[in-house]
């Protein structure tokens, strides 16, 4: 079992070429380093298609404390630095696992199967575009322990574009803080509870970029924490709506503060954004059509229109909730 295809008692670095892996083996892995793992440069930009497709095996223990070997895609002992690059991963278990830090900067990755996503103590998402899909959390930053208490792990966004979609987990989950700077965050949450789209155990401070998030009406549901330096909505809606429902939101002259289509049912929507102020008035409408572009879900340009009115509200403290 365990069959790697590529493996080093310490670092592997690719500043170059295509790699293609791929591992059907028991608990088979792509990329396994004891020490870290670098891929690309800001000179170099290497392409990357990694694949596991085996079953997890037990390695010892039983119950809760059985102890697997998972195929996961990449695993390493050390730092994950993807500097540049472009990379695909489908992986059976975890798309990038490190014990220490995982850090993503101008790349383009897409994990488009995994139980887990990117996880680590440490995620600092930089720039590029990193798309996750899986059925557990997509981005989960933990020392490992579990639990509801703060264990120091931190989730950062500062920049590019952060696309979470998970069908049974969280999609930014910290069993630390998530702190987001900078960029465009769109999560796709999961369609039953308890799971929520954001799920932190210290806070989430968000003090730039533009954050959409949908989400169940679990009792977990979580907004950005009022220390944040931008504005946040949490908007909660006594009704289930449907992936077919556009969620939208202006301001009191029309201008569009978010149109967001779910890809599964909803019950909360989480936004922030620098256009949300204080003592602004904004109102929330469902349904409708927009004639802008959709970048997984989120609409820019064009027009919307035919939406139902449901809730006007006015902007007064850093976080607003706001049932419709």
């Amino acid at each position: 079992y365990v069959a790697t295809c590529l493996s080093a008692d310490a670092n592997i670095t690719i500043t170059g070429g295509s790699v293609t892996t791929s591992s059907s083996g028991t608990a088979g892995k792509g990329i396994s380093a004891d020490g870290s793992l670098t891929v690309g440069s800001a000179s170099s930009s290497p392409t990357l298609k990694i694949t596991t497709t085996g079953r997890k095996v037990l390695l010892s223990g039983s119950g809760n404390n059985a102890v697997y070997a998972e195929a996961k895609a990449v695993s390493c002992d050390e730092d994950i630095n993807i500097e540049n690059g472009t990379l695909t991963i489908a992986s059976a278990d975890d798309g990038l696992k490190s014990k220490t830090a995982i850090f993503i900067s101008t790349a383009s990755l897409a994990i488009t199967n995994s139980i887990e996503g990117i996880e680590a103590p440490y995620i600092t998402i930089n720039s590029g575009i990193v798309n996750v899909k899986s059925s557990d959390d997509c981005y989960n930053a933990t020392f490992g322990g579990g639990g509801e208490t703060n264990d120091g792990s931190i989730l950062t966004i500062n920049g590019g574009t952060t696309v979470a979609n998970t069908t049974n987990g969280d999609g930014l989950d910290s069993n630390g803080n998530i702190i987001i700077n900078g960029g465009t965050t769109i999560v796709h949450g999961p369609q039953s509870s308890p799971e929520v789209g954001m799920d932190f155990n210290g806070v989430c401070n968000v003090n730039g970029g533009f954050l959409v998030i949908s989400g169940t009406n679990s009792f977990m549901t979580q907004a950005p924490d009022p220390t944040s330096t931008q504005r946040s909505v949490l908007a909660k809606s006594n009704t289930a709506q449907s992936s077919t429902t556009l969620f939208h939101m202006q301001d009191a002259t029309g201008n569009d503060i978010v149109t967001f289509q779910p890809l599964r049912s909803y019950y909360s929507v989480i936004v922030s954004s620098a256009a949300l102020v204080n003592g602004g008035s904004y109102s929330i409408y469902a349904g409708g059509t927009c004639t802008g572009t959709s970048n997984n879900g989120l609409y820019s340009g064009g027009t919307y229109s035919g939406g139902t009115l449901k809730k006007t509200f006015t902007i007064n403290s850093m976080v607003t909730t706001v049932t419709y």
